[in-house]
């Protein structure tokens, strides 16, 4: 014996047997749902068709939600107009919310900096990006190849009143 939840008006219907209840319904098309058992056992029609769009558009809405990792390679000696580009893609990474890792790494043939001048030219550029994304972890600085990592900041939009 089962309660029965109306499909139209959402009303619980009275106790009824489970297999002419079944035996009721196109089981190609819809099927029953328990829905709770305490204290008494509810069942609500589910109509297949509606169920697989749900369930595609909850896997969709996952799919774009998702946060992308992208990485930028940039040399020690990179031109400010080429430096200007890169950063100009970083940040529209950075605005979509998505993480995004700067490698500084040496030209091969290009003499090694000091690590002052390294440290220097991380921090220019970690500042130039400090409005649109936070670090999300710690720097990697080695030898002569240097890692920023930043992550987006998704400034929530203010909802608009309709007038």
């Amino acid at each position: 014996m089962v309660r029965f939840v109306d499909p139209e008006t959402g009303a619980l219907q009275p106790m009824a047997s489970y297999p002419p209840l079944l035996a009721s319904i196109t089981q190609k098309t819809h099927f029953l749902e328990l829905v709770s058992e305490e204290p008494e056992p509810i069942v609500r029609l589910i109509s297949r068709k509606l169920r697989h769009e749900r369930e595609k558009g909850i896997k969709q809405k996952k799919k774009e939600n998702k946060m992308e990792q992208k990485e930028v390679q940039l040399t020690w000696g990179v031109a400010a107009g080429d430096l200007g580009h890169k950063l100009k893609k970083v940040r529209q990474e950075l605005m979509k919310g998505n993480r995004v890792s700067l490698v500084f790494a040496p030209r091969k043939g290009q003499p090694p900096l000091k690590p002052e001048q390294m440290a220097a030219k991380v921090q220019e550029t970690a500042d130039a990006l400090a409005d649109i994304g936070k670090e999300w972890k710690a720097r990697e600085m080695q030898k002569s190849t240097a890692a920023i990592h930043f992550q987006g900041i998704v400034v929530p939009s203010k909802p608009t009143k309709s007038q």
